[in-house]
Formats: structure tokens, sequence, C-alpha cells
């Protein structure tokens, strides 16, 4: 059971973080939009409506940390890693190879419907 929750959350993280601009998003939110980054994000995407904050990254920050975070299989990788915190060592790779996968078929199912 363990296994499907945390690919299931790897899987909503990817989602949330690869096909949304949920951290531009909530910056605005929470009134700190002013960080360097956002800041700069906000006013490229007034020039560019379709770019998203990932995009963004990878375009005008690019460094190993950012394509790590760019990655969904690096991050997808980094998440199981991290998994260890809370699941069993023996499915902590399985639930990132998993989680990927259900993203994947997710983004699929999106672009299709």
């Amino acid at each position: 059971m363990t296994l499907v929750l945390s690919s299931l959350t790897i899987a909503m993280i990817l989602t949330v973080w690869f096909k949304t601009d949920v951290v531009a998003e909530y910056a605005k939110i929470l009134g700190v939009s002013s960080i360097p980054v956002i800041k700069s994000f906000l006013e490229v995407r007034k020039e560019v409506p379709t770019l998203s904050f990932v995009d963004f990254l990878s375009e005008h920050y690019d460094s190993f940390f950012t394509r790590l975070v760019t990655c969904p299989i690096c991050t997808s990788t980094w998440l199981g890693l991290a998994s260890i915190l809370f699941i069993p060592i023996s499915q902590a790779i399985p639930s990132a190879f998993l989680g990927l996968f259900l993203y994947l078929l997710l983004g699929k199912l999106l672009t299709n419907a």
C-alpha cells in the first residue's frame, strides 16, 4: 500500500510542478513575488504568456540544480530517494519509476482529452 501511495504522491508532485505554474501563483498569493527569480519570470511571462516556470528556469537559469528540477526523470528519482524518509528503501526506487510512469500516463491522457 505504501508503494501505491508514494507513487501517487510522486506523480501528483510531478504533475503540479511540470504542468502548472504553482510556484509563481503561490508567490503572488503569499506576497513573495519580489524574489528575483519570480519577479523575472512574471516580467518575461507578460511577453510570452505560454511560457511555463519550468521552461523559464531551464532557459534563463541554466545550472546543474536547474537541470535536475526541470527533468521529470531526475525529479522523480530524487523524490523517490527522498521518500526513503517515509517508506522502506526497497520501495523507494520502484515508487519513483511508478510515479514517473503515472505522470507520463496522465500527461498522455490530458493531451488526448
